[in-house]
């Protein structure tokens, strides 16, 4: 498949998954609106967790309604929207590197991986695997700084990225510190950092909106932008 047409597909994939994820959001916040006009209205609800023995009422459900869509299911949303981002620029740098791989010529490989390779491309999928592997660990702006390198791409703008940093380091915060600010959530978020030290991070309907915008605009101009040179 050229090239072209692989990051088209990619893209068009990823801004589905997108839109997918924040219509869940939206139609679950409806749901739990409607549940709690159905309880203001007489509805009696009456529900035990078979898993965990908690019987729950209507009542319990529409106090509780506000937080799980302000608290867990925003949380839980804004996590995808940022893995769906981290999904698609992986992808968008095999494959650019993958057609193109003269920038990867000084990589180190064993000898073994050649000789145990049933052919060239084996081995040009492996040292493209190994060198985006490595650069996923490092900071969002090590990856654009390495994207503008190889590819030569006049985007994102620099506070486009400084704000895809942010979003990453309180998507890593939610997931491996209960959303605890940390040294190294200010570390890696720097001038757009939200929050200080030991404070939680917070992901607000603006703030949830906002980064949703702010990496479709990257995944659509990335994309348009990489395309472009492929033609």
């Amino acid at each position: 498949m050229p090239l072209a047409q692989q990051i088209g597909e990619l893209r068009d994939r990823v801004l589905g998954e997108l839109q997918e994820i924040h219509d869940y959001y939206h139609d679950t916040t409806i749901a739990w609106r409607v549940l709690q006009q159905s309880v203001a209205n007489g509805r009696s609800i009456n529900a035990e967790n078979e898993v965990t023995g908690t019987v729950t009422t209507g009542s319990d459900l529409a106090a509780r309604a506000q937080g799980y869509v302000a608290g867990y299911l925003a949380e839980a949303t804004f996590v995808q929207f940022v893995a769906s981002f981290e999904i698609f620029f992986v992808e968008l740098l095999q494959a650019w590197l993958t057609a193109y791989p003269r920038s990867l010529a000084q990589a180190e490989l064993k000898f073994e991986s050649v000789l145990d390779a049933p052919d060239k491309e084996s081995v040009v999928r492996d040292v493209v695997r190994r060198e985006v592997d490595k650069l996923a660990y490092k900071r969002p702006k090590e990856w654009f700084d390495y994207l503008a390198v190889v590819v030569k791409l006049r985007c994102p703008a620099p506070d486009e990225i400084a704000r895809v940093a942010e979003a990453k380091a309180s998507r890593d915060l939610l997931i491996h510190n209960r959303g605890v600010v940390t040294r190294a959530y200010i570390l890696k978020a720097g001038d757009v950092a939200r929050y200080t030290l030991n404070q939680r991070v917070e992901v607000s309907t603006p703030y949830h909106r906002a980064t949703w915008e702010l990496l479709r605009k990257v995944v659509s101009d990335l994309a348009t932008a990489a395309i472009a040179k492929c033609t």
